[in-house]
C-alpha cells in the first residue's frame, strides 16, 4: 500500500508542474499587449537567464578560439617564410664565400689560366 501512496504523490506532484500550463487564459490581443502570456517565464526566468550566459558564453568562447587559430596560422605561414628567407641567404652566402675563396686562392698561386666565366652556366635535362 505504501508504493501506491508515493506514486500518487509523485503523479500529482507532476502533474502540478504541468498545471501552471494548464491554467493559461487563451490567447487575446488584450493579453498579449498585458504580458499575461509572460507569467509562467517569470518563475523560471533565473533559469533562463543562466541559459542565456552559457550562450553568450560559449559564442565568445568560439569566436576567442578562432581568432587564436587565424593567428596561429598566420604565424605559421610567416615562420616557414622566415625559414625559406634564411636557407636562400644561406645558400647564396655559401656560393659566394666559395667562388671568393678560389679567386683568392688563384690570385695567391699567380694562376691566370681559369677566369671568371662570362657566360651563364647551361643546364643539361637528362632523360
Amino acid at each position: 500500500m505504501k508504493k501506491t501512496t508515493d506514486e500518487n504523490v509523485l503523479r500529482q506532484g507532476s502533474r502540478a508542474n504541468l498545471g501552471a500550463f494548464d491554467e493559461m487564459p487563451p490567447l487575446t490581443i488584450h493579453s498579449l499587449v498585458g504580458g499575461e502570456f509572460l507569467m509562467p517565464i517569470r518563475d523560471n526566468i533565473g533559469y533562463l537567464l543562466f541559459l542565456l550566459l552559457l550562450v553568450v558564453g560559449y559564442i565568445t568562447n568560439r569566436y576567442m578560439a578562432q581568432r587564436e587559430m587565424i593567428l596561429e596560422d598566420n604565424l605559421r605561414m610567416e615562420l616557414v617564410n622566415a625559414k625559406n628567407y634564411t636557407q636562400t641567404r644561406s645558400a647564396e652566402l655559401t656560393m659566394f664565400l666559395r667562388q671568393s675563396s678560389v679567386e683568392g686562392r688563384l690570385k695567391q698561386w699567380g694562376d691566370t689560366t681559369l677566369l671568371m666565366p662570362t657566360e651563364a652556366p647551361y643546364v643539361l635535362h637528362v632523360r
